[in-house]
């Protein structure tokens, strides 16, 4: 068991819990450097390195195929009556050569819920880096992606990205819904035809490669921009709505987000646009804002 693990997993993530459960196995000697992946309670983890081996939960186990990483599960339940409670997931990984390493990491929701992604880097000379945080709305049965590159040198890159689709935006859509931070079921519903459309006119298009049929393509990547755009501007003014405030709203007719889900939908919404090749923003593209008053 490397001892070096353990102490990474406890470091980065403080134990919060009366009882906890840990599976580490790992044999890695003298390691340069190191990454852990924590999560918020709720939320389960899979980290699959570039050899295709996996550490943490997959259908209802714990898979512990690379030596050189471990999974950590702590449990918030009662020392007295031994009750389980909520737990959280923590996946540390050693790095034993000054090279990039790349990894993809699976969250996995076991309740609708808010999740909250702590990364922490170690470099080879064990200097902890800066961590960064990412949150969002993560439905139960529900998974996301990220993309991760790091090299441990000092002075080495790394990127970290999100995989994005219409399909992630309306889950975190009706996950926000169900949790009470986004409403009216009208505007919610408005926003889901806004994503429909634009992921239809997308799919029906994008596999048009001939010459001939070249401008539908383009065509079909416009308009589903446009829709992400005008996703972005009605989540905007919904977000500055003072029904945001959870005494001064009525779920049943007024339209509000709160500060969690607009973020969260923004900045996927935003990645999307990104990745289809627009800007984030784009003046006089927002004709699908949904209009109108409360």
């Amino acid at each position: 068991m490397n001892s070096f693990i353990i102490a990474f997993l406890f470091l980065s993530h403080p134990v919060q819990a009366a009882r906890v459960d840990i599976d580490v196995v790992a044999s890695v000697q003298d390691p340069l450097g190191g990454m852990s992946f924590s999560t918020s309670t709720c939320v389960e983890l899979l980290l699959t390195d570039s050899f295709g081996r996996k550490t943490g939960y997959s259908n209802g186990r714990i898979l512990d195929e690379n030596p050189d990483a471990g999974h950590a599960i702590e449990s918030i339940g009662d020392d007295e009556t031994d009750a389980p409670g909520p737990t959280s997931a923590t996946i540390g990984v050693s790095l034993s050569s000054a090279t990039s390493y790349g990894f993809n990491l699976t969250l996995l929701g076991l309740t609708d819920s808010e999740f909250i992604l702590t990364i922490h880097r170690t470099d080879m000379n064990s200097r902890l880096l800066p961590a960064k945080t990412f949150t969002g709305l993560l439905p139960r049965g529900a998974s996301r992606q990220f993309q991760i590159v790091y090299n441990p040198s000092p002075g080495g890159t790394d990127s970290i990205i999100a995989a994005v689709t219409f399909d992630t935006i309306r889950e975190e859509l009706h996950s926000a819904a169900s949790l009470g931070r986004i409403g009216d079921k009208k505007f919610v519903g408005e926003l889901d035809d806004i994503l429909a459309q634009g992921e239809t006119t997308l799919t029906r298009n994008d596999w048009n490669h001939d010459s001939a049929r070249a401008n539908d393509a383009s065509l079909g990547r416009h308009r589903a921009l446009a829709n992400l755009r005008g996703f972005v501007a009605s989540v905007e003014n919904a977000a500055k709505s003072k029904t945001g405030r959870a005494h001064d709203r009525d779920q049943d007719n007024r339209r509000f987000a709160s500060a969690t889900a607009s973020q969260s939908l923004l900045a996927d919404a935003k990645t999307l646009i990104q990745q289809l090749g627009g800007k984030p923003q784009s003046d006089g593209d927002d004709h699908n804002q949904i209009k109108g008053g409360q």
